[in-house]
């Protein structure tokens, strides 16, 4: 089993987002060292599933995750 990727979740937050979407931009400059080191790293926006990120997030967790980070 070799656990190579990091998934990053980006959670909704209140009412960030409702109005203008933006890009997760935390997630991607926390992920610049880790791509540099040719990590995969997974970006997850929870704001673009409101009702079925259950389910969208369940589809990219297995095996290969050594880490979440939110």
């Amino acid at each position: 089993m070799n656990r190579s990727k990091v998934l990053m979740i980006y959670p909704v937050q209140g009412f960030s987002g409702n109005y203008a979407r933006h890009s997760p931009i935390s997630l991607l400059y926390a992920s610049i060292g880790l791509v540099k080191r040719n990590v995969d790293v997974i970006i997850f926006d929870q704001r673009l599933y409101p009702d079925t990120w259950q389910e969208k997030l369940s589809e990219f967790i297995d095996d290969s995750i050594l880490v979440a980070g939110i």
